[in-house]
């Protein structure tokens, strides 16, 4: 006899190898957190403190969004079906300016992480500010993030050469801490100058970040 955790019995996995094979008819054992194996249904003597029927279930690796708000949830339904320049600009903008702080940072991170959870995604790649209020949040709700340094053009105030430091130093900060990652996140070609991209990629380079941009995301006053 085997303990583990949890065991999930007779369900199908999509495997995620070469061949994206599934796995028909078989179980999962769950020891300390990790997946310790895969087996043919009943092949194995396995005892768990919780066993899960997962007959004609489908079994997925976590699911991953590759770009997130996070703290934005809380702003969900305030201006919808609008122009994005007239969203930003007559409506996030001023709201942000008035609403964002670290504590309502938190909460609605705490809020995004578990609604991602409850729908299988368990990796977020955040563009916001806050970093610490972002990873926190999401440590407590053990998902895993990638926070970023967001850069706007029109509040960015420090030396080009300072672009990277602070998500560098935020890194080196949660080095031991698996659940946490970083990025580079200048807004938007529309928001940065050519000098600021630049400035971002030479950052990321040489700090060896992910840069997280919106690339295409709208053109301002066309909806």
């Amino acid at each position: 006899m085997i303990i583990c955790d949890v065991l999930l019995t007779g369900g199908s996995y999509v495997t995620m190898d070469a061949g994206f094979r599934i796995l028909e008819d078989h179980d999962l054992a769950v020891k300390d957190g990790k997946i310790l194996d895969i087996f043919p249904t009943g092949s194995k003597d396995y005892h768990a403190a919780e066993e899960i029927d997962a007959t004609n279930c489908l079994i997925t690796p976590g699911f991953i969004n590759a770009h997130t708000h996070m703290p934005m949830t809380y702003f969900r339904g305030l201006a919808d079906d609008l122009p994005l320049e007239k969203w930003l600009q007559e409506y996030i903008w001023p709201l942000e300016a008035r609403m964002i702080s670290t504590d309502f940072v938190y909460d609605a991170s705490l809020h995004a992480a578990t609604e991602m959870l409850m729908h299988g995604i368990t990796l977020a790649n955040d563009m916001y500010f806050h970093m610490g209020q972002i990873a926190e949040a999401s440590i407590k709700a053990g998902m895993r993030v990638i926070v970023s340094e967001a850069i706007i053009g029109h509040n960015f105030k420090g030396a080009l050469t300072e672009i990277g430091s602070k998500v560098q130093t935020f890194k080196d900060q949660y080095a031991n801490q698996a659940l946490v990652d970083c990025c580079l996140a200048p807004h938007a070609i529309y928001t940065c100058s050519r000098e600021i991209l630049e400035a971002c990629v030479k950052a990321a380079s040489r700090h060896d970040l992910l840069l997280h941009m919106h690339l295409s995301e709208n053109t301002p006053g066309t909806g």
